[in-house]
């Protein structure tokens, strides 16, 4: 199985810049609306940083969106953070699934 991490381009290095807590985005908790314990004091970009650590492709969305030197610098801190995983931008999420839920990459 493959783990795909879809990053929104044009909010990227805001939210990656941000000193918030996960407690203070409603957006991010479960699906009831609930986060508990220590995760609540969580910094988002920890989570962030996190889901593109463990992904095998990252996939940029709404590279429409971003001037080329962003989605430059937005695919080099990806490759940085995970140097195993296929950095690939996209819009509205369209990749060729046959390479994103192909064959299972080997870490």
């Amino acid at each position: 199985q493959n783990m795909v991490t879809v990053v929104d381009s044009e909010a990227f290095f805001d939210i990656y810049q941000s000193e918030d807590e996960v407690g203070s985005r409603p957006d991010l908790a479960d699906g009831d609306g609930i986060v508990e314990g220590t995760a609540l004091r969580r910094k988002i970009v920890d989570l962030v940083a996190e889901q593109i650590e463990v992904a095998d492709y990252v996939l940029l969305n709404k590279a429409d969106q971003v001037d080329a030197p962003g989605m430059a610098s937005l695919a080099s801190l990806a490759s940085s953070l995970n140097p195993r995983a296929s950095v690939l931008p996209c819009k509205f999420g369209d990749v060729d699934l046959a390479v994103v839920l192909g064959s299972t990459r080997g870490k």
